[in-house]
């Protein structure tokens, strides 16, 4: 892959996003993208594998949220609807689990690990483990 492909790409306008194995370009630029763009795009299409590689590369999970991340794995979720924060209820926390995973399998670049909600959910989640265990600790 030649070097300056994605940065060309950026420089003409397009958004680069890796979301787990795809990769999603999204014209940011004023009116039409420019001539050359349908052959930038070509060109990172023949070589998307190491494109793939060079993206996920450049982000990785924080520290903090890989700890929350490994956390997540191992806890004893709670199985009853419940309440996170002060506008959010959880009435199935199974459903709610399986979206957190798949975000984690997804990836750093996934759009609600990119966005920060992810690590959120995650952080709020744990609170209201560990809020939910003092209460019945200190009956």
């Amino acid at each position: 892959m030649r070097k300056a492909l994605l940065t060309d790409l950026t420089i003409i306008g397009y958004e680069i996003v890796l979301e787990g194995k795809d990769i999603k370009l999204r014209y940011r630029g004023e009116g039409d993208p420019p001539e050359n763009a349908q052959a930038l795009i070509a060109e990172l299409r023949n070589c998307k594998v190491e494109a793939i590689a060079i993206l996920a590369n450049q982000l990785d999970w924080s520290d903090h949220t890989k700890e929350l991340i490994k956390w997540f794995k191992n806890a004893e979720l709670p199985t009853e609807p419940f309440q996170v924060g002060r506008h959010k209820t959880i009435s199935d926390p199974m459903k709610y689990y399986v979206v957190l995973a798949y975000d984690v399998e997804v990836g750093p670049t996934g759009s609600r690990a990119r966005y920060g909600v992810l690590e959120n959910d995650l952080q709020e989640l744990m609170d209201k483990v560990f809020m939910s265990e003092a209460l019945v600790t200190s009956l």
